[in-house]
Parts: C-alpha cells; structure tokens; sequence
C-alpha cells in the first residue's frame, strides 16, 4: 500500500508522520513573551471572572503530543527549542498556573512525537537518538516529578519514529515505523533485535519486547486503543499477522490482547486520494475513528466515523469533514476533535470541534484555530490544544493554547 502524502528523502518513502514533522520545521516562529507573567482576567467555565495567575507560554514550534500530568497541567513534545521563555528542546511540563516547570527539564536530541504518563513515569516516543545525553533510540521513560532518565530502554532499530504509545497493565504498546526492540549492534554482522514490525508491546519493568507479535508489515501504525482483551490499531497499512496468519486489513484492525492474532473485526477504510486512521477512541459500544478516508464500516463517511465494536459496522452517528481528523479527546461528556478541517456536519469549525456524547450533537464550541491541531487534553474546565496554529479566535497563540472548555475563548492571553 502506498502511504499517503509521503516525503522524499535520498530517494526513499518516508512516513506521513515523519514527513509531517519535517514539514513542522518550516513553521517554527520565534513569538515574543514579555508578558508571559502578566496577569489577566479569563472567564472560568461557569461565566464568573477568576484571575489567572500568568499566560499560558507560547511555543516556538509544533507540538506533535500532549498528556495530562494529572494534576490539571500538561507535558509537551514536538519540534521546538523554547517554551515561553525557557530553553525547552522537545520536551516540557506546563503548570495548572500556566508557568513552564523550572526544575523539570529532561532533553531529547530529536523531536518528540508521543507521551504517555503510567504511575511514576512519563514515557516518551519520537525520533531521537539520546536522552539526557544517554542512548535511547527513539524510546525513553523520565520521572514524572524530577524529569531524571530511568534505566527503561526499549531500543527500537531501524526505525524512523513513534507515533502512539498506549498502555495496559505492566505492558506499554508502541506504534510507528520501526523493524526492531531491543536492538543491538553486533560487530560484524549489524543491528539484532526482536522482530516487531511497526507494533510491539514492551514490559514496563524490563523494557524487553513481550512475545506478543501481530506483525503490521508495510505503512505505519498512528493509532492505537484498548479495551478489554483486544487492541485496536490504525494507520496506513493493508496486512496484518505473521506468516502464514496474515490477513488484509485496510488501516484498522483488531488484535488479541494474548496471541496478538487479528480478530475478524474489519471495518475496511477506503479513500480517493490514499486513506489513514490516525486516531481512535473506545467509548460504550462505539469505536470512533479519524483521519483521512471516504468510505469505512461498508458506508460513504468522510473523515470521521463511529463503528460498532461488534461488527465493526459504520453506525449512523455522521458527522462528515472537509478535511483530516488527526485527534481525539474524549472527557466522557464530549469528544473533542482536532485537526485540518474547516467544516463538520456542515457547519463551520476551524480545525476545532466538540460533539456532545449523549444528544450526539455538536456543540457550538468554536475556537477557530487557523493551522492543524494535532492533539487535545481537556482538564478542569481547561482545553489544551497543540499543533501548528498561530491564532486562536483570531488572537496570536504561537503553536500551543488553552481555551475554555464551555465558551471556546482562549484562557491566559497576553
């Protein structure tokens, strides 16, 4: 399968993600942030003006990731250098105050393209080499309080990034465009490892590759999500399984928890111009999916769609798009979606929108983001959002902003 909307390099397909994140460079600003400590009054989600004690720093590049810190601030990963006014190389903490982390401050040599946060650790995806000047290829985990490098190190091999990292129990499962886990390299021979193509679960203790191996052996997995004892993936990509248990699956599937087998469930994504899946959600019976594509679950769906966990069967929850879904965040109440659409349902939405779970509309929530979001965490009556904006509302927000989660106006700006 050709991958959609590849870049260039040396004469070899890069993936659409890491093609994206080259891209990223081209919309690095340097933003000023003199009044990164100013004070200014922000309506709070029940209308009544609260002071904010600063604004919330602006970003010199995109960001690729966000996760909540669980105490209502966030961590960051993209392709930047500075955040507000710190030297911040890919990587950093945001506040529930708005203000950088000063103490936290762990560094990657590349860009950081996905997080997750399991009890006392931040686990980091991407395309770097090292972190905090120690080898970890394209993997890392750092406390989630100090920042400090722990001894977890996957090592993934021939790789070009990670794009999805999820988590169950003592096993983080890891997405993107690689061949290898725990690779090493043999003198005279090359680069070893376990044998995971562009999926993998990896032991939280350990960092050795579980042998659960459902093999996805061309494209690049951009998604993922679990319930129960089946793991759900999407991307870009039309096989999945070993020898010999190899089936077709266009861009979605469904994989045992245990054996790593695909399930029967296949919605099969179509598109005109290539097809992706680049985010998904479990919610009740519904699995909702984003990205780029015409047809999913046997129905005309354009770029978002709800399938039954079942069948796998496109419901008649639709909500059509004018452009890619690239993110989704579900707070229970709403699923809040991102990406580069300018239209959903018909109605005008820049790049932001929100749809109420249970009347199944969508809200008037309209912040008006004027370039891609490419990631949403909802907190506290606070939405984050990342990406490759300038303006939110109309209002300079550089890369990174945070609105309120009833109105859609943005909270903290100078």
């Amino acid at each position: 399968m050709t991958i959609p909307y590849p870049g260039i390099m040396g004469g070899r397909l890069v993936s659409y993600t890491l093609f994206l994140c080259l891209m990223g460079m081209i919309a690095i600003f340097t933003t000023c942030c003199s009044n990164d400590n100013a004070s200014v009054a922000t309506a709070s989600p029940g209308g009544i003006e609260n002071e904010v004690a600063s604004t919330f720093p602006q970003v010199n590049g995109p960001v690729f990731a966000m996760v909540s810190d669980g105490v209502n601030g966030v961590y960051l990963g993209g392709r930047f250098t500075r955040v507000g006014t710190m030297d911040r190389p890919y990587l950093a903490h945001i506040k529930e105050d708005g203000t950088v982390d000063p103490s936290w401050n762990p560094i990657p040599d590349g860009p950081v393209t996905a997080l997750l946060v399991q009890n006392q650790a931040v686990y980091v995806g991407g395309s770097f080499l090292n972190m905090n000047s120690e080898e970890r290829w394209r993997l890392a985990a750092v406390d989630r309080e100090t920042g400090l490098l722990t001894e977890w190190n996957p090592r993934l091999g021939t790789a070009n990034l990670v794009d999805v990292l999820a988590s169950s129990g003592p096993v983080i499962y890891v997405g993107g465009v690689f061949e290898l886990v725990n690779a090493v390299i043999i003198p005279g021979t090359g680069l070893r490892g376990e044998g995971r193509r562009n999926l993998a679960a990896v032991d939280t203790g350990t960092g050795l590759a579980t042998p659960w191996n459902p093999n996805v052996p061309n494209g690049e997995v951009m998604a993922l999500s679990i319930v129960g004892s089946v793991v759900y993936a999407g991307g870009s990509f039309d096989q999945v399984g070993v020898v010999g248990q190899d089936v077709i699956r266009f861009d979605l599937a469904a994989f045992d928890q245990g054996s790593g087998v695909a399930t029967p469930w296949n919605p099969t994504v179509r598109g005109i111009d290539g097809d992706i899946v680049s985010a998904l959600d479990l919610s009740g019976n519904f699995v909702y999916v984003g990205g780029r594509f015409r047809q999913i679950g046997g129905q005309a769906r354009d770029n978002l769609a709800a399938l039954d966990m079942e069948s796998g069967l496109a419901t008649n929850w639709n909500f059509p798009t004018n452009d890619a879904v690239s993110t989704f965040f579900d707070d229970g109440q709403r699923l809040y979606i991102g990406g580069l659409f300018t239209t959903i349902g018909g109605q005008p939405r820049g790049r932001l929108a929100a749809i109420d779970k249970t009347t199944r509309l969508l809200t008037p929530w309209n912040p008006n983001a004027n370039g891609m979001v490419r990631t949403i965490v909802a907190s506290n009556g606070k939405v984050f959002v990342g990406g490759d904006f300038t303006t939110i509302g109309g209002r300079p927000r550089s890369m990174f902003a945070v609105i309120d989660a009833e109105t859609g106006l943005l909270l903290g700006s100078d």
